[in-house]
């Protein structure tokens, strides 16, 4: 049953969704079919029976002496299977072979319309930013969210097979399969879509020429442990009637207060774009939450691209609301991230000020994607 903050919210979006249509870009929708074959963990949970066992997984994970990722993994499996990816290409005009192409993957809560916020005029729209810096761009729907496939939610929605079918989109679009050669491709993530871009450079380094991260910091578990508290996951089927159907392992957020604690910093954000967000809530998995910091348990060791992370300074989810923290000798949270490019030929950070986990729905989104654009260069 929807409560009554998620009726203002749909109410809300009915008034501005609209202008989330890609009016004057050249954009297509593209349901591109990707086969997988990837050794991930195997996760030893069944799917849970109610919202009370639901509840009681969120307790054993966040309990302090609890080893609870390492106690619930007992080994690896195989995961070969298909799926249906569904995202849009957006291009400038005229957009030839040679061109560069940006491969956006977003985060929890949200799907593919995360980077294309408020339409084609809008200063949080990031697809247009991309565009009118000439560049093309797929914003897509991962795995479980949004019009993509939405196969197990725990053995098969998590990290590493979403870093493969990731790598698939890299090789569907290198291959000039929609109709244009790119040369230069280039992995933008948000949050999970960060850490499985991370997982991307570690397991096909060649795949990505660069890479920019937003809304990721590591070296800091109390805040993941924390924001894992926050999200209160609650049984998308209980809560969406467009999730009517999926099995329990696929989770939403508690409630709007949850969304927004999470994902902006008060006051410095667009409330209506926050509103659409929550009204159009994406996903996350069990196993997502259970394979979410596999990629920071190793290095891209053989990444030679350059890495550009973008994090608001008052990130909530892997900060505690303040980025400035030391966690490791003298890096922030924000700069260890370099600990896992040890031979990347640059690296660089940005780290925006009065800006929380969704860097695209808050005030200063138009500065940080001037400061990504550039970065990408031409």
């Amino acid at each position: 049953m929807l409560t009554s903050q998620r009726i203002f919210a749909y109410l809300w979006s009915l008034l501005v969704f609209p202008y989330l249509a890609f009016a004057s870009l050249d954009c297509h929708s593209l349901t591109i079919p990707v086969h997988v074959n990837v050794e991930v963990p195997l996760i030893d949970i069944p799917v849970p029976a109610n919202q009370s066992v639901v509840t009681n997984i969120l307790q054993e994970f966040l309990t302090i002496t609890a080893n609870f990722v390492e106690d619930h993994i007992i080994g690896t499996q195989t995961v070969d299977a298909h799926y249906q990816i569904f995202g849009q290409l957006c291009s400038p005009h005229g957009v030839g072979s040679g061109a560069t192409l940006e491969i956006a993957t977003h985060g929890v809560g949200l799907d593919h319309t995360y980077w294309a916020l408020g339409g084609d005029n809008s200063p949080n729209n990031y697809a247009a930013s991309a565009v009118n810096a000439g560049h093309s761009i797929f914003l897509y729907d991962r795995i479980g969210t949004g019009q993509s496939s939405k196969p197990d939610g725990i053995q098969q929605v998590q990290v590493g097979v979403e870093a493969e079918v990731t790598h698939e989109l890299v090789e569907f679009f290198r291959a000039g399969h929609a109709n244009v050669s790119y040369d230069r491709v280039v992995g933008v993530g948000h949050s999970l879509g960060s850490f499985i871009t991370v997982a991307v450079t570690e397991s096909h380094p060649g795949d990505f020429d660069d890479v920019v991260l937003t809304g990721i910091a590591i070296d800091n578990l109390p805040s993941v442990l924390i924001a894992g508290a926050t999200i209160m996951p609650t049984i998308a089927a209980e809560v969406f009637p467009r999730y009517h159907g999926l099995p329990n392992s696929y989770w939403v957020f508690g409630g709007f207060p949850n969304y927004q604690i999470l994902m902006v910093k008060f006051p410095f954000f667009s409330q209506a774009l926050l509103g659409i967000s929550f009204a159009n809530e994406g996903v996350v998995t069990l196993g997502e939450l259970i394979t979410l910091l596999a990629p920071t348990m190793t290095t891209a060791s053989a990444y030679t691209g350059r890495v550009l992370v973008v994090t608001g300074a008052e990130d909530f989810a892997f900060c505690n609301g303040d980025c400035s923290q030391i966690v490791t000798g003298t890096q922030t949270a924000v700069q260890a991230v370099q600990n896992l490019y040890p031979v990347a030929s640059a690296f660089q950070t940005f780290v925006p000020e009065n800006t929380g986990h969704s860097i695209n729905m808050h005030n200063g989104a138009a500065a940080a994607y001037a400061v990504i654009e550039s970065f990408i260069g031409a």
